[in-house]
C-alpha cells in the first residue's frame, strides 16, 4: 500500500498523491526495478482483501432490494503496491445482479488500471482486462448475474510503469422472485382424450416373440453355462472351465501352473507376455591369440553352448581383475566352445588373460 494504510491514504491531500505517483512512475526509467509487492500491505492477498460496505439504498415493488457501495485506494507498479484485493459479501440469502464500476486518475495519460472478479471458491468468474489509454482519466465496468454469497476483486495496475488513484463502486440489484400460483387440476375441465389403436406389448427378453415389432433387435440374456457365441450378450462370456482345460478359456487359468521364465511354455496361458530374463556376464579365458599387421585376434574358451553370440562386447581383465585399456571388444565370429574378437592390444599383454563377455 502507498503509505501506512488506506485510511493514511484517504486523509492525504489529492495533490500530494498524485505527485508521488508521478515520482513513482518516473522511476520505471531512472531506477533499478522495483519488485511490484515491495510496499504492499495486507491486501495485496486475497486473505487481507478489505470488505467493501453494501448499504441498501432502494426497494422495488415485490420488496426486491438494492445496495450500493464504494472504497478508494492507489495501486502503483513502480512504487511496489501493484494490487489491492477487495471482498464483497452480498446480502444473506439474495440473488441478483451485480455492477461493478472502477474509475482512476492517473499521474500522466496512457497508465492503465484493471480488474479480476472471483467467487468465494477461487474461480475467476469475469474480468475487465488491460487496454491502452489515451488519456489520465479511465474507467471499466462489468454486469454479473446471477450472483449469490461473496466475491473478490482484484484491483491492479496492468503493466509495468502503471499506476493511478481509483474509485471502486458495487451495486447489487436483487432479482424479485416470482410468486406462481398453485396448479389445482381438481378446478379444470379436461375433456378425455381420443381413443387410440393398441400398442404391441414390450418385449421380454426371456420368451422373445418374433411377431412382436417391439422384439426387434433384441436378443435373449446370455446363459453363462453355454454362452451362444451369436448372441451379442454373451460378448467376452465364457463357459466353466472343462477337463482338459482349455488354454484360450480364461475361466481355466486357474488350472495352469505358474510361467517359468527359464522354460516358457506357449501352451500355459500364464506365459503370455512372459520373457526370458537377459543373459548374464560370462567369464572367460583367452587361449589363443593370432597377430596380423596392427590387430590383435584373441580367441575365447567361451561359444554357442555357453550362450555367447555375435554382438556380445567385453573386456580383456588385468591380474586384479580390471579392464585394460584399449581391451574391449565386440565378438566377430562365435563357434561351438570358442569366440573370437580382436583387440588393439600386443600379443604379450593379452596371452593366457580372463576376460568378461557382456550379452547386448
Amino acid at each position: 500500500m502507498l503509505g501506512n494504510s488506506l485510511e493514511v491514504r484517504r486523509a492525504r491531500p489529492s495533490l500530494s498523491m498524485m505527485a508521488a505517483l508521478v515520482a513513482m512512475a518516473s522511476m520505471v526509467a531512472c531506477a533499478k526495478t522495483v519488485p511490484q509487492d515491495a510496499h504492499s500491505g495486507k491486501d495485496a492477498k486475497y486473505k487481507g482483501a478489505k470488505s467493501v460496505i453494501l448499504e441498501t439504498t432502494g426497494t422495488g415493488p415485490a420488496g426486491e432490494i438494492t445496495a450500493e457501495g464504494s472504497d478508494k485506494g492507489i495501486v502503483t507498479y513502480p512504487g511496489g503496491d501493484r494490487v489491492d484485493w477487495k471482498l464483497v459479501e452480498l446480502p444473506a440469502d439474495k440473488t441478483g445482479k451485480l455492477h461493478i464500476e472502477l474509475r482512476w486518475v492517473a499521474p500522466r495519460p496512457g497508465l492503465d488500471l484493471s480488474f479480476d472478479v472471483y467467487n468465494e471458491w477461487g474461480r475467476k468468474v469475469d474480468s475487465a482486462k488491460p487496454k491502452r489509454q489515451k488519456r489520465d482519466k479511465g474507467k471499466k465496468k462489468l454486469d454479473l448475474e446471477p450472483v449469490k454469497g461473496k466475491y473478490y476483486i482484484e484491483v491492479y495496475a496492468s503493466n509495468r510503469g502503471d499506476a493511478g488513484k481509483y474509485k471502486l463502486s458495487v451495486r447489487f440489484d436483487e432479482t424479485p422472485v416470482e410468486v406462481v400460483e398453485v396448479f389445482d387440476p381438481s378446478k379444470l375441465d379436461v375433456a378425455e382424450p381420443p381413443k387410440l389403436a393398441a400398442v404391441p406389448p414390450p418385449c421380454d427378453p426371456n420368451a422373445i416373440d418374433k411377431n412382436n415389432p417391439e422384439c426387434k433387435g433384441v436378443n435373449p440374456p446370455c446363459d453363462p453355462n453355454a454362452p451362444d457365441k451369436t448372441n451379442p450378450n454373451c460378448t467376452g462370456v465364457f463357459p466353466p472351465c472343462g477337463n482338459p482345460p482349455d488354454p484360450n478359456n480364461p475361466n481355466c487359468l486357474a488350472m495352469f501352473p505358474d510361467c517359468d521364465p527359464m522354460a516358457i511354455d506357449p501352451k500355459n496361458p500364464k506365459c503370455k507376455d512372459v520373457r526370458p530374463p537377459p543373459p548374464k556376464p560370462t567369464d572367460g579365458m583367452i587361449v589363443n591369440v593370432q597377430v596380423e599387421g596392427n590387430t590383435t585376434t584373441i580367441v575365447i574358451d567361451k561359444g554357442k553352448k555357453d550362450g555367447i553370440d555375435r554382438g556380445w562386447t567385453g573386456n580383456v581383465l588385468d591380474s586384479a581383475g580390471r579392464p585394460l585399456t584399449n581391451g574391449s571388444f565386440t565378438v566377430l565370429t562365435v563357434r561351438e566352445r570358442v569366440c573370437s574378437a580382436k583387440v588393439k592390444l600386443t600379443r604379450d599383454s593379452v596371452a593366457g588373460k580372463k576376460v568378461q563377455l557382456l550379452p547386448p
